[in-house]
């Protein structure tokens, strides 16, 4: 693994044999790129006519994984971890579920909300359709509902907030926001 520094200080993973490839270009820290309008930070450089390549995507064109028709994720869900290992191609809907939860959610997991005081509902959409898993007094057995039914329902493209990328403590603001939103919410307790 390498540390790549982009032009406005801000640092990305990458691999070794890709390190002289990418520094040929000027990566920039973007907050909107492409025509998908992909939000919330991408590392992007411009190419000749001005348009925005996103990295995730030249490095997948570069190692020969390409898939036209899908869209490149990142396993996990950082989007300054640009390790060939960590990055795979999805169709749409398997991106989307990868997706961490929203900084409103208080259980930390999607799918489990507080339905009313003391119960946590479970639900999942597969296909399109909700399905409802139960409700539950105790949070981690709601949340062990869930897990076991993404295990079941999507297989490795599921959020997983304990895979983070190599850099989250020093160097990757995203990561560290993302453990600041996490890990009180998830691993301590909640009382109501």
């Amino acid at each position: 693994m390498a540390v790549l520094e982009l032009t406005d200080n801000h640092f990305v993973c990458v691999d070794e044999e890709l390190m002289s490839w990418l520094s040929l270009f000027e990566w920039t820290y973007e907050d909107y790129a492409n025509c998908l309008v992909r939000k919330s930070g991408y590392v992007c450089r411009r190419s000749w006519d001005k348009s925005r390549l996103c990295m995730d995507a030249e490095i997948m064109k570069h190692a020969g994984l390409w898939e036209p028709n899908k869209v490149v994720n990142h396993k996990n869900s950082c989007r300054m971890d640009h390790r060939v290992e960590n990055l795979r191609m999805a169709t749409l809907s398997q991106h989307r579920r990868a997706r961490r939860p929203t900084a409103q959610n208080i259980s930390g997991l999607s799918g489990v909300t507080l339905h009313r005081p003391g119960w946590w509902r479970v639900s999942i959409c597969v296909g399109g359709s909700s399905v409802y898993l139960g409700s539950y007094q105790d949070i981690e057995e709601a949340k062990a509902v869930r897990v076991a039914a993404e295990i079941e329902h999507f297989g490795d493209f599921r959020y997983d907030p304990t895979d983070l990328c190599p850099l989250w403590e020093t160097q990757c603001p995203y990561c560290q926001d993302r453990a600041k939103m996490t890990w009180p919410t998830i691993w301590g307790t909640l009382t109501y």
